[in-house]
């Protein structure tokens, strides 16, 4: 999809939204501006639609479609805090992006995401669709940048080793299925994580690992 055609998607989407989720589109973009994907490049802000856009198909919550926009705002842009968005967007959808974001970006690669990973068990049905959204906007630009650049092309940009985020993905599915089965969008996230661990065994076999 060019550049004009985003446009045209994107016009278009807001046409059908409310008044919030029109606002939290444009505020995201605007404070993601200068701020780009790790491995393509490409403006941040095209995940930040990608997460809106997934949730607009399974909910018609305006709140929670905000929240899709602004998830990485807190986490992401120094200028943006919590009480903030409980001005701007009112306090359901602040604690929504709240719920999601990294609390403590000091502590190793690690430590956060194990962190990250323990709060999965204390959120609630909205924050498990939120979260889950933008696992399958997160983890699909990582397995298309794998399946055609390959591994170690791709990892070089992230933190952990390609194993680490193979276990994490599979971790995230298992916990978000324990906690509720009937979340509309495990169907696509279950699809996404198995095409991860084809290229895993398929790296494995080349490694002569297994």
């Amino acid at each position: 999809m060019n550049e004009s055609q985003l446009t045209f998607t994107k016009r278009q989407f807001l046409k059908e939204q409310t008044p919030i989720v029109t606002d939290a589109a444009l505020f995201a973009e605007r404070h993601h501006v200068d701020q780009q994907r790790k491995v393509t490049g490409e403006p941040a802000s095209i995940h930040l639609w990608s997460v809106g856009m997934i949730l607009s198909l399974v909910t018609d919550n305006e709140k929670l479609i905000a929240a899709g926009f602004l998830h990485d705002t807190i986490e992401d842009c120094d200028s943006v805090t919590y009480m903030l968005l409980v001005r701007l967007f009112g306090r359901e959808c602040a604690d929504l992006v709240l719920a999601v974001t990294e609390k403590d970006r000091t502590l190793s690669w690690k430590m956060v995401k194990e962190q990250a990973m323990d709060e999965l068990w204390e959120m609630n049905q909205d924050e498990h669709l939120l979260k889950t959204a933008d696992v399958i906007s997160n983890l699909s630009d990582f397995v298309y940048e794998i399946e055609t650049k390959g591994i170690a092309s791709v990892i070089v940009h992230f933190n952990g080793n390609f194993i680490e985020y193979v276990k994490k993905y599979q971790q995230q599915f298992v916990i978000l299925v324990t906690l509720w089965p009937e979340n509309p969008l495990l169907g696509k996230l279950q699809v996404l994580v198995k095409r991860l661990e084809k290229l895993y065994v398929q790296e494995s076999e080349v490694l002569g690992v297994i």
